[in-house]
This record gives C-alpha cells, sequence and structure tokens, in this order.
C-alpha cells in the first residue's frame, strides 16, 4: 500500500466523514510519485490495502452510521455486495471501516457456496496474483494512457478492430475513449511526470552540495 493510502486509511471515521464514498473506498490518481510509469495508484483507499482476491466477488460500498436522536455521526461500515448472484448469499457482509485488517474467512465462505451453486469450482490462492482496480471510465482511460507511455504504442491502437472486439467480447457496451482525449492523458502524465523528475534532481543536487 502507498503512503497516501496508509494515512487516509489510518484516520478515523469521523476524520474522513467529509470525505466522498469513492474516496473512502477506492479513488485512483492521474500520477504517481513513486514511479514514473505509475498511472493508475490507488489514493485512498481501503481496497488498496485489500491483497485477497476474494474482494473481487463483491462490490463494496460505504454505509454511515448516526445517533439516532441527534443524527450526529458514529462510524462507518463497509457493506460487501455479491456482484453476480446476491440470491446465493445469507445476505450482505457488513465490517467496520476500521477493521480493516479483519480476515477473509466469512466472505470466502460464503464466495465458496455461491460459485458451488453455480457450479463453478473455487479457484485457488495465488500468491502472484496482481490487484485490478474495479471498472470505471476514467481508470479505462488510465490503463490506455499508461500502456501508451510505458510500451510506446500508439494513441490509435483504441481504433484497432481487434482491440475494440477483445472489450467487447471482455465487457459488452464498454465505451472506448477517444483519440484526443488519450492524448490528453499522454500529455497529463508527461507533464506530471517532468514535473516529478525536475524536483527530484533538484533535490539530489542540493543534497549533493
Amino acid at each position: 500500500m502507498n503512503q497516501a493510502g496508509g494515512k487516509i486509511n489510518s484516520l478515523t471515521d469521523l476524520a474522513m466523514w467529509g470525505k466522498s464514498d469513492e474516496d473512502i473506498i477506492g479513488a485512483c490518481a492521474w500520477f504517481s510519485l513513486s514511479a514514473l510509469y505509475s498511472l493508475v495508484d490507488y489514493l485512498g483507499a481501503a481496497v488498496a490495502s485489500w491483497k485477497s482476491k476474494v474482494y473481487d466477488h463483491y462490490g463494496v460500498t460505504l454505509k454511515r452510521n448516526v445517533d439516532e436522536l441527534t443524527g450526529e455521526p458514529e462510524s462507518m461500515d463497509f457493506v460487501f455486495t455479491c456482484k453476480s448472484h446476491p440470491e446465493f448469499h445469507p445476505g450482505p457482509r457488513v465490517r467496520g471501516r476500521s477493521k480493516t485488517g479483519d480476515g477473509t474467512t466469512n466472505l470466502r465462505t460464503d464466495v465458496d457456496v455461491c460459485l458451488k451453486k453455480q457450479g463453478i469450482e473455487a479457484p485457488k490462492a495465488s500468491s502472484s496474483y496482481v490487484k485490478v482496480p474495479p471498472y470505471s471510465e476514467k481508470v479505462h482511460c488510465a490503463l490506455i494512457a499508461t500502456r501508451c507511455a510505458k510500451h510506446a504504442r500508439p494513441i490509435n491502437t483504441v481504433l484497432d478492430d481487434d482491440y475494440l472486439a477483445e472489450v467487447e467480447m471482455l465487457r459488452p457496451g464498454t465505451k472506448v475513449p477517444h483519440l484526443s482525449t488519450v492524448q490528453r492523458d499522454l500529455m497529463n502524465i508527461y507533464e506530471c511526470t517532468s514535473t516529478y523528475v525536475c524536483n527530484y534532481f533538484a533535490v539530489s543536487q542540493f543534497l549533493g552540495q
């Protein structure tokens, strides 16, 4: 988990009350100071610290608890709901935001039951699993721009018929960003990383004196 995410997750529920649900659950940044081409980087969010693959089975929402009499904020809970077959679960699982370090035993048990009812064998845990952010148009755009920057791919790859067919196959109805959007994002990467590199060498030169 990155430093920013650690700071946010360590804050109390009341300190985070004014933040949006998206910021608390999982928000994406458009740049990272830790690596030149690390564009899709979790800033905040609890999702960044959830390494188990079991979480991919669930959609996560935030429940804000208030005092029934005064309406004052009290606490926050994460609510885990099956993305595909909630009817195969006893109900959504609820876990306090401050208990992000709790294990996944109950969540995993529910997943195994759900998959069994679907006739699917539960996948074995893998240490090589790569954490993937939940889908959004912004994340999709960020990944495309990152790929172009990282692997020197032309921005017009988003017009490739085979790529469009692949996207439609994996997630039907997904909107692919326009060329101008990819170009704008690449310029943002260039500007952000250029500033970082300049600051890095300026500090390095200062410390070397």
